[in-house]
């Protein structure tokens, strides 16, 4: 016999359906977004505007969600921020995507920094939940 004492959190990313697709970026709660959410939110304004396709630093990124105006629940629209939440979400879940946009990230050694950037890239999803190529 077992007995659970202390259950299992509830996961806290109930907005991803089976397949992995964010299908919702509260767009009436902005402040309940996680970092996903807001990427995707914010691929959605930058392919609408024709920036796509283009590999953003997180400094850029940053920007355009400050000109875009987006919030979300950590508040800091700051790169290093952005990249640090990312850190944390990204080996947790294999990859972003869901209402038309697919988010693509890579890292890249900055010699200069002397530590790895992250660069994002937003592409259109197609029907079949691929990326536009």
């Amino acid at each position: 016999m077992i007995i659970v004492k202390h259950p299992s959190p509830i996961p806290s990313e109930p907005l991803l359906n089976p397949s992995g697709f964010i299908n919702d970026t509260h767009d009436a709660e902005p402040h309940k977004r996680n970092i996903a959410e807001l990427l995707i939110k914010a691929g959605q304004k930058i392919l609408q505007h024709d920036h796509g396709d283009d590999w953003l630093s997180m400094a850029q990124v940053s920007a355009y969600i400050r000109r875009y105006k987006l919030r979300w629940q950590n508040l800091s629209t700051k790169a290093r921020d952005l990249e640090m939440s990312l850190d944390d979400y990204l080996p947790r879940n294999f990859d972003i995507r869901g209402l038309g946009v697919v988010v693509n990230y890579t890292k890249e050694w900055n010699e200069t920094k002397r530590r790895f950037e992250l660069f994002i890239r937003f592409r259109q999803m197609l029907d079949d939940g691929s990326a536009a190529c």
